[in-house]
């Protein structure tokens, strides 16, 4: 009798060990379950504050910026509106991320390799937007619903990311792509204009741009343009402005570029091999390393490079209407130089530099007074922009990273 009671009680402690069990494994697996969908989660907000930071930064980058005819504040409203904008076309916990204004930060990064510092400055002009992105309580997006974890009383929980995109433009030289061509085209222009009409904001606003459809407008907005031909070679320090033509088409890559040479680089920008026919590399240098290796790595300056003397001719060949016509809306690159030497074919210009803008017009139809291609600046933050530490801020230039 006492042994079939002993059985019993061991049996019913069987039964109740194997409950006490499976109620730990059914709670840990509750647990990693409830581990799994937050770590999800978490890689979908940290996805939402790159793509917010991201897109406000770029727009440091939008020419009415670049023009400075926005002030401190309207910059920074059009950087988190950006922003904001950007953060809710994403998802996490299946739906849209909403950005507070107060969690994001427009402002200005010193040294961009300093991952100790989360803090942004207030210089100006500002080169950097930093975000957070917030699930939880009390919060524009609300708290993240738990499913297994509930069992043990806890119903949600709350999570954020952080992300900061940097506008480098610190640009020491473009690098021109291997296979494809990249934005640049054989066009240089005299510097005197480019100061004139871009730097110093003298330039006429006949055109405008609609980003949301990528159409260029016959409004003004705003944005003084750079008309490159067939205005005179003017001189704006003296009094007597007249000159040559201030607009060139270069021999780039081929020493006699025959039209339909001219035709392909207008369509599909210069490649790496063109520029190694001018420079000896597939890298144009804006700035070199100041004296030698030893005296540069004390000092860390930079210098303007020697100037490039390139062949052309200072007319505009109606043979390349088509490819610059459809051009227009495009952002391209184009040299600039600072003199001419010789007559027509036989033209060398001294190239000293290299800026970025879109195409707003293109008229090669020979009516008098006309404007036969016009450039509104644009900072091109493409991939083969070269950037340094050292080297000076670009007008037309300049790269896009997130660095924290």
């Amino acid at each position: 009798m006492l042994m079939e009671k002993n059985m019993h009680v061991r049996r019913a402690a069987v039964v109740v060990w194997t409950a006490i069990t499976s109620s730990v494994l059914i709670g840990f697996t509750a647990l990693a379950i409830d581990l799994g969908y937050l770590y999800v989660v978490r890689a979908q907000l940290q996805n939402a504050a790159d793509a917010a930071a991201m897109a406000g930064v770029t727009s440091l980058a939008a020419p009415a910026v670049l023009e400075g005819t926005l002030n401190q504040e309207e910059v920074a409203y059009l950087a988190k509106s950006r922003a904001m904008e950007y953060s809710a076309k994403n998802q996490a916990a299946n739906r849209p991320v909403y950005l507070d204004p107060s969690d994001i930060q427009v402002g200005s990064v010193a040294n961009p390799l300093d991952l100790t510092d989360n803090s942004l400055g207030t210089t100006y002009p500002y080169n950097a937007v930093a975000v957070t992105v917030k699930m939880g309580k009390n919060t524009l997006n609300g708290p993240i619903d738990l499913f297994f974890a509930r069992i043990w009383g806890k119903q949600t929980a709350s999570l954020s990311a952080t992300a900061t995109a940097y506008l480098n433009s610190r640009v020491r030289g473009y690098e021109a792509p291997k296979e494809t061509g990249g934005p640049v085209i054989p066009i240089s222009v005299r510097v005197e204009k480019f100061l004139h009409d871009v730097v110093q904001g003298l330039g006429d606003d006949a055109f405008g741009y609609d980003p949301e459809t990528g159409q260029v407008t016959s409004h003004s907005d705003g944005i003084q343009e750079i008309s490159i031909y067939p205005e005179k070679q003017k001189n704006y320090a003296v009094a007597n402005p007249d000159g040559a033509g201030n607009f060139g088409m270069l021999d780039i890559g081929n020493t006699s570029n025959s039209a339909s040479d001219l035709a392909s680089q207008m369509t599909n920008g210069l490649t790496a091999s063109d520029f190694e026919a001018l420079f000896g590399k597939s890298i144009m240098d804006l700035y070199t390393e100041t004296g030698t290796p030893e005296q540069y790595q004390a000092s860390g300056e930079l210098s303007l490079t020697g100037n490039y003397d390139v062949a052309g001719n200072p007319g505009l060949m109606a043979s390349v209407k088509d490819e610059l016509q459809a051009r227009v809306g495009d952002v391209v690159g184009f040299f600039i130089h600072s003199a001419v030497t010789d007559p027509g074919g036989n033209a060398v210009f001294t190239i000293v530099g290299l800026q970025f803008g879109r195409v707003m017009h293109v008229d090669m139809t020979g009516s008098p007074n006309r404007k036969v291609l016009v450039i509104q600046p644009v900072t091109y933050v493409g991939p083969e922009i070269v950037t340094s530490p050292e080297a000076p801020i670009h007008e037309t230039a300049g790269r896009l990273s997130l660095i924290r």
